[in-house]
């Protein structure tokens, strides 16, 4: 249908919608086969999910014009009924965590003050450090990665500078599943992140 209609419909910007539409499920499918590592994370393909959004409205208003009397609602009629029957439109039930206030808050106790410095052990970021050093300055203290190397995901400003290493609290970042049992040292964790005091720390937290 959708080759269809790229060589009959003849409204510029819908056919070139329509193309745009084909190369974005090709990069998709050569994405998933070469680049993709966990398929099951909810933002894989995101970019991707106006592609049928976009076609099904195009092919309607494809239909539409060679209607004798075609109204002018029925795009838009199709293109609400995708966003609302469509699973994949709606939020996401699994992609929340509700204790990130608990976590940073624990995170700025035990701070008491001072830059929170994280390390990441095991060369693994993770999907959730990037997001709580935005909400640790939306609530006033300052979280940063103390490797210079993660600044692609996490944009320089977060970054720690030489003063903030020497002045701060350093913890380690480290990978857990989300339901295993605390480890030694730790502060607090989120999804899969977990933060742990350094072993200089370990002492003083009793």
């Amino acid at each position: 249908m959708v080759m269809i209609a790229l060589t009959r419909f003849k409204h510029p910007f819908v056919r070139a919608g329509l193309w745009l539409s084909a190369i974005v499920t090709l990069l998709l499918a050569y994405y998933a086969y070469a680049g993709i590592d966990k398929l099951e994370d909810p933002y894989m393909g995101f970019f991707s999910w106006s592609v049928p959004l976009f076609a099904a409205i195009g092919l309607t208003m494809w239909i539409c014009a060679r209607l004798p009397h075609p109204h002018p609602v029925w795009p838009a009629l199709v293109g609400v009924a995708l966003l609302v029957i469509v699973p994949g439109f709606r939020t996401f039930p699994n992609d929340d965590y509700p204790n990130v206030p608990k976590t940073l808050q624990a995170l700025k106790s035990h701070a008491a003050g001072r830059p929170v410095v994280v390390e990441i052990a095991a060369d693994n970021i993770g999907p959730e450090l990037a997001g709580l050093a935005l909400w640790a300055r939306r609530d006033g203290f300052r979280l940063c990665l103390r490797d210079a190397r993660w600044n692609f995901m996490t944009t320089p400003e977060y970054i720690c500078t030489e003063a903030e290493i020497g002045q701060g609290v350093v913890v380690s970042r480290t990978q857990v599943a989300p339901a295993s049992p605390l480890q030694k040292g730790e502060i607090a964790r989120t999804g899969t992140s977990a933060f742990l005091a350094k072993p200089a720390d370990l002492s003083q937290m009793g």
